[in-house]
């Protein structure tokens, strides 16, 4: 018999189970060379079947074997056996914190505080190497020093399992015990060192009250239901609590990550509340919970689906309170796939027939995903597309970055939207100019953070093609070239890229709107290094590279004729120094430059003169005269350039 003992891998003996959960069972075991007790956890069958957890499996061993913390159950080996995966981990005698509360009813506040505290620094720990436990809860918390009230003396487990199993944003699956989860980890599979701190929140909220928030006392710790209230419900108090103590849980349980402490805030705010109650008692247990009620499988709005036609989705009233919990499945519970209506009616079918099927497909999925969460004993939620439980009205994540004034006079305002239900980035470019007309093409970069270009579908009526570095001499690898129509200070023009987020960071890391606007000055930041190059040769996008307009004329001029005069271009980095956008007088058509900064209206063109009728300007303004002789300057404005002054003398003629 298996469980008499056996071998695993090459210096294991394996024992009888010593526990069981979600993932696995547990099996006492000893490292054949040493003598040292182990524990190993052997995963499940659904996960050695899964080619990405066995790919993790063997990628994230150093990760999770490096991670030593006296608050932490190391793991020390990873094993493939056959048919068999393996984390071996040291053996950590004692209780659980579940065990303590399930014999004590509730804890004092001191030693609850002492395990947070403690638990704490093990996070802080596996959080500083990129680990997030994900399924912090009082089974993973082991007690080597239960009666010590001051020193529990924590071991917190299953680190490895957090890690390998899943990777928050590329997985349907979403490991974690409801009643733990953070709300953003039910709704949108967000996995962080914010949604540990909620977790450990809930831990110490069911230490000294003898529940976990959303368990009412009626006896229905249905997983679906439980993450429902999760995601809907405000955090009920704990009566009697100490307010000290009280403010710390309501602040480790905000259902906004962005609002919730961050591990070292916890620790600062128990460490200083922690001698203050000492000697506080235990809060009286809580009545053993009520009888369960029966339970039914209903349509999510009650109604009968014989009672005539109903409307869509988007017409619906919102979900119940609570959704009607399921019992139970008895043996074994198999997942199959969630067929998705497309909405099309058969060749038999009516409306009032598409609306029943479309009915009967919503609770059919609804009792797959309820099952699967009854047979996995509430330790594992499953997404299938847009989760049950994210509101359908999601509000996007937005941030804008608004560019001072380049010294053309254009004007960028970037903003992008994200909306984790769409699956994409929103990323709207809006050109304006300060005054005077621009045109042109310029330079936008969509990339990740590693150099992994990003691949855009750019709207309706946006000129955008990849750029090219052999025409433009501008290294850019992931950059786009915007042609922009006439820019008037009559209106902005905007241009708006959808940019898939599967397999990005985006979708990995759910970005609030700080780091969509880092992401924004990153696009910039690249963008600007490229057009800054001082070895480019050309003169391209010089509505976002030219930083200036010189003006050179001869130190002396014959009156009587033309003034020649030339207007070259100052670039950014420092390059083509001699580049010129217009000489005078003028002969053929006017460079691309000249026609970029002005708008393709030369006549905002205009030159000047301060010599007292000496310099005749022409009536176009593109040209000078000299006329009589004396000592003055000629200037001017090209676009939203302006031409310093510059010293003209001239000379009678013959001299």
């Amino acid at each position: 018999m298996e469980d008499e003992g056996f071998d695993f891998g090459a210096d294991y003996r394996l024992g009888a189970p010593i526990g069981t959960g979600a993932s696995g069972v547990v099996r006492e075991g000893v490292r054949k060379s040493t003598g040292e007790a182990v524990a190993v956890k052997l995963l499940r069958g659904e996960y050695r079947d899964d080619p990405e957890v066995v790919r993790r499996f063997i990628t994230e061993r150093t990760a999770l074997t490096s991670l030593r913390h006296p608050h932490v159950v190391a793991v020390a080996d990873l094993i493939a056996d056959g048919g068999r995966l393996g984390i071996v981990m040291e053996y950590a005698p004692g209780p659980t914190l579940r065990d303590l509360v399930r014999r004590r009813g509730t804890l004092p506040a001191q030693f609850a505080l002492a395990v947070a505290l403690q638990v704490l620094d093990a996070l802080e720990a596996a959080h500083a190497r990129g680990i997030v436990h994900r399924d912090i809860k009082p089974d993973n918390i082991i007690l080597t020093s239960a009666d010590d009230p001051a020193d529990p003396g924590v071991r917190v487990a299953d680190f490895g399992i957090a890690r390998v199993l899943g990777e928050g944003g590329s997985s349907t699956r979403v490991v974690g015990t409801p009643a733990y989860m953070a709300p953003e980890a039910i709704t949108r599979n967000v996995v962080s060192p914010e949604g540990d701190v909620y977790s450990l929140g809930t831990t110490l909220y069911e230490a000294l009250s003898g529940r976990t928030p959303f368990d009412d006392g009626s006896g229905d710790l249905n997983p679906f239901v439980l993450a429902h209230r999760q995601v809907s419900r405000a955090v009920p108090p704990i009566a009697g609590l100490d307010p000290r103590v009280a403010e710390i849980v309501e602040g480790m349980l905000l259902k906004d990550p962005r609002k919730r402490p961050g591990v070292a805030q916890c620790r600062a705010s128990i460490s200083a509340v922690f001698p203050q109650v000492a000697g506080a008692a235990a809060l009286p247990a809580p009545a053993d919970p009520l009888p369960r009620p029966a339970t039914v499988l209903r349509p999510l709005d009650g109604a009968d689906p014989d009672a005539g036609d109903a409307p869509d989705d988007e017409e619906q009233g919102p979900p119940p309170e609570d959704p009607a919990p399921l019992p139970p499945p008895e043996g074994a519970t198999v997942l199959k796939p969630i067929i998705v209506d497309d909405g099309a009616p058969g060749p038999d079918e009516g409306p009032r027939e598409r609306w029943w099927r479309r009915r009967a497909a919503r609770v059919g999925a609804l009792a797959c995903v309820a099952a699967l969460a009854c047979a996995a004993s509430g330790y594992a939620v499953w997404h299938y597309g847009r989760s049950w439980f994210s509101p359908r009205d999601e509000a996007p994540v937005e941030a804008t970055v608004e560019d001072k004034p380049l010294p053309s006079g254009l004007r960028v305002t970037r903003t992008a939207s994200w909306k984790r239900s769409e699956a994409s980035v929103s990323y709207t470019i809006t050109y304006a100019t300060v005054k005077g007309a621009l045109s042109g093409a310029v330079m936008e970069n969509l990339s990740e953070a590693d150099d992994r270009c990003l691949s855009p579908q750019w709207g309706p009526g946006a000129q955008a093609a990849p750029h090219s570095p052999a025409l433009t001499s501008l290294k850019a690898a992931c950059a786009w070239t915007i042609t922009l129509p006439p820019l008037t200070a009559e209106g902005p023009v905007s241009v708006t890229a959808t940019i898939p987020t599967a397999g990005t960071a985006f979708e990995e890391k759910d970005p609030d709107a700080e780091s969509l606007k880092r992401w924004i000055d990153d696009q910039r930041a690249r963008a600007d290094a490229a057009l800054s190059d001082p070895s480019a040769s050309s003169s391209a996008y010089p509505l976002q590279r030219l930083e200036g307009l010189g003006l050179r004329v001869p130190g002396r001029i014959p009156q009587g004729g033309p003034v020649p005069l030339t207007i070259t271009g100052k670039w950014r980095g420092g390059s083509l120094p001699d580049f010129v956008v217009y000489t005078s007088p003028s002969t053929g058509p006017a460079t691309s430059v000249l026609g970029d900064i002005t708008g393709g209206d030369l006549g905002s063109l205009r030159l000047s003169e301060r010599c007292a009728g000496a310099v005749v300007v022409s009536a176009d303004g593109h040209d000078l005269s000299a006329v009589f002789p004396a000592s003055c300057s000629v200037g001017g404005q090209v676009g939203n350039y302006a031409l310093e002054e510059t010293p003209l003398t001239v000379t009678s003629s013959g001299s």
